[in-house]
């Protein structure tokens, strides 16, 4: 042809639909062994070229001129057929031009991948219109990327953690948002930009990071550590409270465990059906930190003199949230302190977490006294209070919101003592440097307190 053109391959009734479309676009070359059908559809079609033949056969292709060919469409039901397509093109014709491969089975694919030809399973994209029709608000986007369900739209349809806040303070790692629909306009987002409850979002990402994300805009549910990342990595320890406590963990967060040991395996491993426990073993402590990636919380165990040793290294080192467990389970309430680097963050996160296990949640910020507070301190003091007002606002309830007059390492510790059996959450920011003169404010919360302590890095 003389003109840019396409060849179809197979014309069952699927495919003569697929004619119809893709002769609005460029004229076509139909390639089919039934005569009977060539003969009925020449009528139909008068702008396409129908040929009676077998696509699986070299001579065939010897007769096309392909010198203008935009594309290749095959779609017989028998792989065998399809492969030699494929074949033919990129091996005796040496096209790099588009194949694309109407697949009705699973079988073949990675032999279709070395003729890098695209898969299409109209299986598939018909259960996921069916599905988008049923939920109106969750769909994958088959056929565009990997189709892996890398790339999902979801509504956003509660409040959550995600919604008004900016996308750069989310930390996303393994997921990002890549359009957001408001009022039928698309904004292309920015690190100041936030999600809006009806909002229809397209994230790209992890497959099942997605998959826990959109569980949050849609419903509300709370997912923590899935957020941020889908293992947590405990390190074993011989203290029965710590590992029970590392087993309550495990059944109440939605995320897989494994175990590793520090320098010694434990003679007597736990078992449990949640946890795994390979035969690993770390030398160093910050070692546990490269094991794997897609890693959403830490858990150490207080030990000996453990903590005094390598809290400072876990400080340093760590980028995900970890959790310092000292045996004080099951959580009867979690309190949020808000002298942290990010307010906001630590209040999202309490509240997830009493959800999470079901408990009421106290929060508290610690101040000077008004005579030595700077404008800084007082501007925090507002925001604080402000936005335990607007949590109660969005969350209809009271909240238990404690301001005292104290040092913030001192004043939580007093305060810890009254709620020993409540998980204590922080954040800070990782690259702040722990020393003497300069006191790191979550590291001796974390350090002094005797209640376990989950601290966020950010």
């Amino acid at each position: 042809m003389d003109k840019p053109f396409v060849i179809l391959c197979g014309l069952g009734y699927f495919e003569v639909k697929l004619l119809e479309a893709v002769s609005n676009l460029y004229p076509v070359v139909a390639i089919d062994i039934d005569p009977i059908k060539i003969n009925s559809l020449k009528p139909q079609f008068e702008n396409c070229v129908f040929l009676h033949a077998d696509a699986s056969s070299i001579l065939t292709w010897k007769k096309l001129d392909l010198k203008n060919l935009v594309a290749v469409i095959t779609t017989f039901t028998d792989s065998d057929i399809n492969l030699e397509v494929c074949r033919i093109i990129r091996l005796n014709f040496h096209s790099d031009k588009p194949i694309i491969v109407l697949s009705y089975s699973e079988d073949r694919q990675e032999e279709f991948k070395q003729y890098n030809a695209k898969i299409i399973k109209p299986i598939d994209m018909a259960i996921e219109a069916v599905i988008g029709r049923l939920q109106r608000n969750y769909s994958k986007a088959i056929n565009i990327g990997l189709g892996q369900s890398e790339i999902i739209e979801v509504s956003v349809l509660s409040k959550s953690h995600i919604t008004d806040k900016k996308l750069s303070k989310l930390k996303a790692k393994s997921w990002h948002v890549a359009a957001i629909y408001r009022d039928d306009q698309l904004i292309i987002p920015n690190g100041d930009s936030v999600i809006k409850i009806n909002d229809k979002v397209i994230l790209v990402g992890n497959p099942r990071t997605l998959e826990n994300i959109s569980n949050i805009l849609l419903k509300g549910i709370p997912q923590f550590p899935l957020q941020y990342g889908q293992e947590c990595i405990a390190l074993e320890n011989s203290q029965k409270s710590i590992i029970n406590e590392t087993m309550y963990l495990s059944e109440n967060l939605s995320a897989k465990f494994t175990l590793v040991s520090y320098k010694f395996p434990l003679s007597d491993r736990l078992n449990h059906p949640k946890l795994s426990t390979p035969d690993t073993i770390v030398d160093k402590l910050k070692d546990i930190f490269t094991l794997k990636e897609d890693v959403g919380l830490y858990i150490f165990p207080e030990f000996g003199d453990f903590l005094n040793l390598k809290l400072k290294s876990i400080f340093k080192n760590c980028t995900k949230p970890f959790l310092i467990a000292k045996g004080t389970y099951p959580y009867k309430g979690i309190i949020a302190v808000m002298n942290s680097f990010d307010m906001l963050g630590v209040l999202e996160t309490t509240i997830e977490l009493s959800k999470i296990f079901n408990v009421e949640y106290r929060v508290l910020l610690n101040v000077m006294p008004d005579s030595l507070s700077t404008l800084s301190e007082k501007i925090q003091i507002r925001k604080a209070a402000a936005l335990v007002r607007d949590f109660e606002s969005v969350y209809k309830t009271k909240i238990n919101f404690k301001t005292q007059v104290k040092n913030p390492v001192v004043g939580t510790i007093e305060f810890t003592k009254h709620f020993p059996n409540h998980l204590v959450v922080l954040n800070y920011k990782k690259n702040s440097k722990i020393s003497f003169l300069k006191p790191h404010i979550a590291y001796l919360i974390v350090k002094k307190i005797k209640n376990s302590a989950l601290a966020v890095p950010l």
